[in-house]
């Protein structure tokens, strides 16, 4: 298979292993959580921070639990004033942290840059996919060639699934100098073939195209051609007379077109009486009665979204402006109707949605507002910068609050805004709650030190249980005063660690005799702070006991 190559790529493939762990530091106060509930990671969640480190630590409480992903990543047109801050110590990374990206012509490697900022994103967002899961990425013409070869080499070309149009303008701008662009695209993979789609709601629209002229009891129905585009030479055997039971005369069709079925089945509809002569009777061909009960429950998405079905930009930003009351002109968001149709199309009603540049929060919007129709409890999750441009530093306008935040907030518990006439209206909550978290420090240095404030034990046990096993570990199980953490596939996994600096906890033969008495698995996983014990008795009590038994020490032992 061909592949991109870009500057910087022998680095960036592999950077995702080396980007350190972070703590999430809740912030109640910026939360909206009923009262009494404490912030979690379990609930809808708001992120504050860099998509990169905050996609890593989802890792061990999220990793293969995401159903649907949606992002919308800078497009690099060159006027978003985006600006490369990924922590790469290499020298050809040098000159570009903390610079904003340029225009074509007036940066040379600003395709460079953006591959390199999307690559490890691609790479966690996969690993957090669940396998019967999608993921969904705007995109414009500056991009999409990259963006397609990158996500060939993530996912798999054999993963993909569509490229959707959306038609984002309702005019073309008659003062454009070329062609007027009036679509994005929506890149479209499945993390592997167990994903399956849903169908699409059937609109009251639709089934207006139903009627029941002759008072059929088995519902409304609509007529279709009961001919196909094949000539009499082509396909002979669906030429034949039908006899039109009003009338008594034989019908053919002309020669250029046959019938779209065979003799056996025309005659099970004749019997069924599904073949429509027109009120009279007297209509020169039969149609097709097809009835609306027989009709699948919904449509199948297809790859072109006119705005008409999904909302446009200039929509977007006035709902935007409506629902914070100012003008967001630094924001070009997508409309809540696009989507709501990601969200149906790729979520059932108890899975999770991840937005991980997640702008003004329209993915939460449209989630809140889909759990609202048909009472599901979809759960979402958005990270968002605080500051996206070296404009907004120097505003010290902070996006993921004064935004993000601040739209879900309105759509969860209503908004006061002005009518069309000027008059003050109000849109009901849409109902909900979020835990709003910042990224924090590291879980550890580059030398695996644990620093002055130490991480707290179940941050910790998350952790290791992840690098060990690939999956999060269960916390209603995680018991500090026992050091268990979790198992899986007949291996258990232990960690005794003291989060403060006067005491360190040990493994020794009187800890192991304590764990043999409830462990029944034959594999233990051990992460300590001291081994109090000789190698020689470690290998003894393994013979004598059945038992398998590996001794990490925290932190020097950790992945």
């Amino acid at each position: 298979m061909p592949t991109l190559q870009f500057k910087g790529k022998s680095v960036i493939e592999t950077y995702h292993h080396t980007v350190p762990h972070h703590r999430l530091e809740f912030d109640a106060k910026l939360s909206l959580l009923p009262r009494g509930e404490k912030p979690g990671l379990d609930g809808n969640l708001i992120i504050e921070g860099d998509n990169l480190l905050a996609l890593k630590a989802l890792l061990p409480t999220h990793a293969g639990k995401v159903k649907c992903i949606y992002i919308d990543p800078p497009y690099n047109t060159g006027n978003e004033g985006w600006v490369y801050n990924d922590n790469l110590t290499q020298p050809q990374f040098k000159e570009w942290i903390g610079r904003t990206v340029g225009k074509e012509g007036e940066d040379a490697t600003r395709h460079d840059k953006w591959c390199c900022m999307m690559y490890p994103r691609l790479v966690l967002l996969k690993e957090l996919l669940r396998e019967d899961g999608a993921i969904f990425i705007s995109i414009d013409d500056n991009e999409i060639h990259h963006l397609r070869s990158l996500m060939d080499e993530v996912f798999g070309l054999e993963n993909f699934l569509a490229t959707v149009c959306w038609q984002k303008k309702y005019s073309a701008s008659n003062d454009h100098q070329g062609i007027a662009p009036m679509h994005d695209f929506l890149l479209v993979y499945q993390r592997s073939p167990q994903f399956k789609r849903s169908l699409l709601p059937r609109t009251h629209e639709q089934d207006k195209a139903y009627k029941n002229p002759d008072n059929d009891p088995r519902g409304p129905w609509k007529p279709m051609d009961y001919t196909c585009n094949k000539t009499k030479d082509e396909r002979p055997n669906l030429y034949y007379p039908i006899i039109n039971k009003h009338t008594g005369k034989e019908v053919c069709p002309d020669e250029k077109r046959v019938w779209h079925c065979s003799e056996d089945v025309t005659d099970e509809n004749l019997e069924l009486d599904l073949l429509w002569w027109g009120k009279d009777g007297t209509n020169a061909m039969p149609s097709l009665k097809n009835h609306l009960s027989t009709v699948q429950a919904g449509l199948v998405p297809n790859t072109w979204w006119p705005h008409e079905d999904v909302g446009h930009t200039d929509e977007a930003k006035k709902e935007l402006q409506r629902i914070l009351g100012v003008p967001a002109a630094s924001m070009t968001p997508k409309p809540v109707d696009l989507l709501r149709r990601v969200v149906q199309i790729a979520s059932g009603p108890n899975d999770i949605v991840l937005d991980s540049f997640a702008g003004s929060g329209t993915t939460a919007h449209a989630v809140l507002s889909i759990n609202e129709r048909d009472k599901g409890s979809r759960r979402w999750i958005l990270v968002q910068l605080p500051f996206e441009t070296l404009a907004q530093v120097k505003a010290k306008e902070n996006i993921c609050q004064e935004i993000t935040t601040e739209r879900v907030r309105r759509v969860i518990q209503g908004y006061s805004y002005k009518g069309q006439r000027g008059n003050k209206q109000r849109a009901p909550g849409l109902g909900g709650s979020f835990t709003y978290a910042r990224v924090g420090d590291p879980l550890f240095s580059e030398y695996r030190d644990l620093g002055k404030k130490l991480p707290p034990f179940v941050d910790l046990a998350k952790y290791i249980f992840y690098t060990e096993t690939s999956h999060d570990c269960d916390l209603k199980q995680v018991d500090p005063e026992s050091g268990f953490i979790g198992e899986i596939g007949g291996k258990s996994y232990y960690l005794f660690y003291s989060p403060n600096d006067r005491e360190d906890r040990e493994a020794s033969l009187k800890t192991l005799d304590r764990i043999l008495k409830k462990d029944k698995n034959r594999s233990w996983v051990i992460y300590t702070e001291r081994i109090w014990m000789h190698q020689e008795d470690l290998r003894q009590f393994e013979r004598e006991n059945g038992r398998s038994v590996r001794l990490m020490l925290v932190p020097f032992n950790l992945k």
